[in-house]
């Protein structure tokens, strides 16, 4: 399932994705962006689960905030996964995903939203806390978090501190949404996706030597 990490500030979020993609035995079979950035509005989508679903949903929210803009979009949306709720749900359950926004609005400035297709909370649009990570790991990415060095900003924070949040679960065993521990799962790169009221960018600021047709071993988890 990957995994996501996101920090919201007053006026940017920052965004940590990795990179591999792989099939149901943990073998990789592409590698590349997990991110997709709205075209004129300040929003990104990244998602986790399965790459079919996860980008259809973050082409449908991007084209619409482009449409609509964020703020209207971020309105919709609520009322987007109602009706799927309760819509049958049978590719939703075998293909589930997590999907994260993370965007600038003029109404409220920097933010990140989620919402698993899955699970309990099916559907149901949440505000994670400003430091947010979407990963089933066996131990849990809190106990990974560096203290920030004095001076550090956020951006730097999350080139260091973030990175090794995702380097130390790369050696972790992936969960399943059912929760079964499957296999390590976040490879290929690392991206940083940075949000404001001024830009989007995207940058891959780490990159791991795992290879298409192979899984990702413990050897090259460092």
């Amino acid at each position: 399932m990957s995994a996501i990490l996101s920090l919201a500030g007053p006026d940017t979020v920052y965004l940590l994705t990795d990179g591999a993609g792989y099939d149901s035995d943990g073998v990789v079979r592409c590698i590349g962006r997990k991110v997709r950035i709205a075209s004129k509005a300040r929003l990104a989508v990244a998602t986790r689960g399965f790459k079919g679903i996860g980008d259809l949903w973050a082409e449908k929210l991007t084209a619409l905030a482009d449409r609509v803009g964020v703020d209207d979009m971020l309105l919709a949306l609520p009322l987007i996964l109602a009706e799927m709720e309760l819509e049958p749900r049978s590719i939703q359950r075998e293909q589930p995903v997590e999907v994260v926004l993370a965007g600038w609005s003029p109404a409220i400035g920097a933010f990140h939203r989620m919402f698993r297709t899955y699970g309990e909370n099916a559907f149901e649009l949440t505000s994670p806390a400003a430091l947010f990570y979407g990963g089933q790991m066996s131990n849990d990415p809190r106990t990974f978090l560096l203290p920030p060095l004095p001076g550090e900003g956020a951006e730097a924070w999350m080139r260091r501190g973030g990175l090794a949040v995702m380097q130390a679960c790369r050696s972790q065993l992936g969960r399943n949404p059912s929760g079964d521990v499957g296999f390590l799962c976040i490879g290929g790169q690392i991206d940083l996706t940075t949000i404001s009221a001024d830009r989007v960018t995207v940058e891959t600021i780490h990159t791991w030597p795992d290879r298409i047709g192979e899984k990702i071993v413990p050897e090259l988890a460092a």
